[in-house]
């Protein structure tokens, strides 16, 4: 248990309601808005664990209602303004455990606010063997303390397995984008983006406006 290994320095609990739960530029609520929430646990050696959890529908004849995931990392700064982050995450679906599946990510940011990130599966959305991979570029600016941007490029792929070929809508890949601004102020986060994919024939694809609003609540 990572609590044996450190002491906890840090709870804290968010709440997030958005106009839709775009993952990856592909909305997972029909194109309908989001509830979300998230607890996490840090420690003062570096390693973490959360849970984190959205409602979901993907159509009817779904079953799935919602995501509930469960993650664990470790993340250090070094050098300057450098950091790296390892994670190990849970993807679990209430109503639809099949769609279950694991996922390991690594990222490093730079003092610029530059994040390069990567995520890999080897059992994409539950289906098994189907090795899975997505890389994503993300940038952020500070203008004051207020206000923000934010800028990202992410590209998923499917590497092998049943369906690879045509698991994205027929073909094996995609790309997708974001631009936009983001705000803090009295504790409460905001974020206004556009988002779009490079997907033409799915109507959960397309290009939109994206909003949230998140309060961050910490527990020493």
């Amino acid at each position: 248990s990572f609590a044996f290994a450190a002491n906890a320095t840090d709870y804290s609990a968010t709440l997030t309601g958005a106009s839709d739960y775009l993952f990856n530029g592909i909305s997972q609520t029909g194109e309908d808005p989001a509830i979300q929430g998230s607890f996490d646990i840090g420690f003062d050696n570096g390693f973490y664990v959360g849970t984190w959890a959205s409602n979901v529908d993907f159509g009817s004849g779904d079953d799935a209602n919602a995501e509930w995931d469960f993650y664990a990392g470790y993340s250090q700064d070094f050098a300057d303004g450098w950091n790296y982050d390892l994670m190990i995450n849970q993807y679990t679906y209430v109503g639809e455990s099949d769609y279950n599946y694991p996922e390991v990510s690594a990222a490093i940011t730079a003092p610029t606010d530059t994040t390069l990130r990567v995520w890999y599966t080897w059992k994409q959305f539950g289906q098994s063997n189907l090795d899975h991979t997505y890389v994503q570029l993300h940038q952020g600016y500070a203008i004051d303390e207020i206000w923000g941007l934010e800028a990202a490029y992410t590209y998923s792929k499917a590497l092998s397995g049943p369906g690879a070929d045509t698991y994205w809508y027929g073909k094996d890949h995609y790309s997708n984008w974001l631009v936009g601004v983001t705000a803090s102020y009295q504790g409460f986060d905001f974020a206004l983006n556009w988002q779009d994919t490079d997907i033409d024939n799915a109507k959960e694809a397309d290009g939109r406006i994206f909003f949230s609003v998140s309060r961050t609540f910490d527990f020493k």
